[in-house]
């Protein structure tokens, strides 16, 4: 009994040494921030902020025609001075930790991201899932732009990014950065009409945006990204005018050969689809006709991973890790020889590139099916 009144006594006592949240904040005294833009105007940077509206209610049902955000914007010396200019004026505290995206205008991307690098790995309320963007365009229009299905601009452009195989994260970005023989490609956001799209990327190197890729170019980078062209319909020309193809299957690989001075690097491609549209269907009466055009789509393919390779290594920029292969297969010579002049070495780096594409199904033929019997 006495025992039992001891331990009593015990667990009273420690209830007192519970404490609750000391520093917790109510959702109204709050600015949840959803996005970042950032800008370079002059001597100065200017930031725009998309943050939520918490729904407001009216006799118990919600006010749908009201957005569920708005956009604030202000000039700063950095990224932060303009965030605490915001802060300023603003009558909730300022809440990063659910943002979603970050966009980087291309003129900060073209004179270097060093400092908005900086900016995400010391704010401690960045987190490394946030998704980074580099755009062209107005960044006030597109984080005002949204679609019916997403009311957010944020949601909006992080969907279309994961949809498309095109989203890249800030813990991505920071690791690319801080790898030797690798170089980080963004996302690309456009904006036109009020609507946005994502369509191409933005090559680096030196922390510096060096070129936007072109259709045929981008096409090259999502063959050697995983799962990026998977789901995805790819139209083609080949002889006898053009052909669509469901993205079925998708695979690379990158192998490196030691050969001289300079290390060669042979590129496997492999992939898998089925005609969804293209006159040249009907006369594909056999086996043999059937493989000419393979070998159509496999020579395309081939001529878009070319075209990005020739162009990222024209400036320098090894987009895909080819660097890194030379330091895990042949780490002494990197060491050694290639790690300091490896953007040098870029420029004569020889590629063999070997694609193997197969048409899993080629689709109704329609001449057959409408003869007579």
């Amino acid at each position: 009994m006495r025992l039992i009144k001891c331990l009593t006594a015990i667990f009273l006592f420690m209830t007192l040494l519970l404490s609750g949240c000391s520093d917790s904040r109510e959702l109204n005294n709050v600015a949840v921030v959803l996005a970042t833009g950032i800008k370079k105007v002059n001597e100065g940077v200017q930031v725009s902020l998309l943050i939520a509206i918490p729904m407001s209610t009216n006799n118990g049902g919600s006010s749908p025609e009201k957005n569920p955000y708005y956009v604030e914007t202000s000039m700063g010396r950095n990224i932060l001075d303009a965030d605490q200019n915001i802060q300023n004026h603003s009558s909730r505290i300022l809440r990063f930790s659910h943002r979603r995206i970050i966009l980087i205008h291309e003129n900060i991307a073209k004179a270097g991201i060093t400092e908005v690098l900086d900016f995400i790995n010391r704010n401690l309320e960045s987190r490394l899932s946030t998704q980074v963007y580099v755009t062209r365009n107005e960044i006030t229009d597109i984080l005002k732009a949204h679609s019916e299905l997403d009311k957010i601009t944020s949601e909006h452009i992080r969907e279309i990014g994961k949809i498309m195989g095109f989203s890249v994260t800030a813990r991505e970005l920071l690791s690319e950065i801080n790898s030797k023989g690798k170089d980080p490609i963004l996302p690309v956001v456009h904006y036109d009409h009020g609507k946005v799209s994502i369509s191409s990327f933005a090559v680096f190197h030196d922390n510096t945006m060096k070129f936007e890729t072109k259709k045929n170019e981008t096409i090259g980078v999502c063959w050697l990204k995983k799962n990026c062209l998977k789901g995805k319909t790819l139209t083609y020309p080949v002889e006898g005018g053009y052909v669509s193809i469901l993205i079925t299957k998708q695979h690379f690989k990158i192998k490196t050969l030691l050969k001289g001075a300079t290390p060669e690097f042979s590129i496997q491609v492999k992939g898998r689809g089925i005609i969804r549209e293209g006159e040249q269907i009907n006369k594909l009466q056999n086996k043999r006709e059937n493989q000419e055009l393979e070998g159509q789509l496999e020579e395309q393919i081939r001529n878009n991973i070319k075209s990005i390779l020739d162009k990222s290594f024209a400036h320098g920029s090894d987009s895909f890790g080819f660097g890194n292969y030379a330091r895990i297969f042949h780490n002494t010579s990197w060491e050694s020889k290639w790690k300091n002049n490896w953007e040098q070495r870029l420029h004569s780096i020889h590629t063999n590139i070997d694609v193997k594409f197969v048409l899993e199904q080629t689709g109704l033929n329609v001449d057959r099916a409408s003869s007579p019997k």
